[in-house]
């Protein structure tokens, strides 16, 4: 989903949480097949409520992740304003800034 306008899907990548989730799953098919081919045929049944299974914690997890790696990237974007405004008040204001983190480191060290 476009985070700039939430109404715009992206249709040409997955979002992070959904490719972590579609790895894990088709890993976890990979998994029954191989432990399904080395059993009866009477597994099948089994095999296949297995599958089941799995797509459905799949799909219940999808969006999930897909919200967890939304607001990674807002905090990450957040993170970054943060930096950018914090360095141009101290470009903007040196000896402010260089008295706030005296007083600062002043006051840590006495608590410590």
């Amino acid at each position: 989903m476009n985070t700039a306008n939430p109404s715009v899907t992206n249709f040409s990548k997955p979002a992070p949480g959904e490719a972590m989730i579609g790895q894990a799953a088709a890993t976890a098919h990979q998994a029954i097949d191989s432990a399904a081919g080395r059993v009866p045929a009477a597994v099948d049944k089994a095999a296949a409520a297995a599958h089941g299974a799995v797509d459905s914690a799949a799909n219940t997890a999808k969006p999930a992740a897909n919200w967890a790696a939304e607001k990674v990237e807002i905090l990450n974007k957040t993170q970054e304003k943060l930096v950018e405004d914090a360095r141009v008040h101290v470009t903007t204001n040196p000896l402010k800034a260089v008295a706030i983190a005296a007083g600062v480191g002043f006051l840590l060290g006495r608590l410590l």
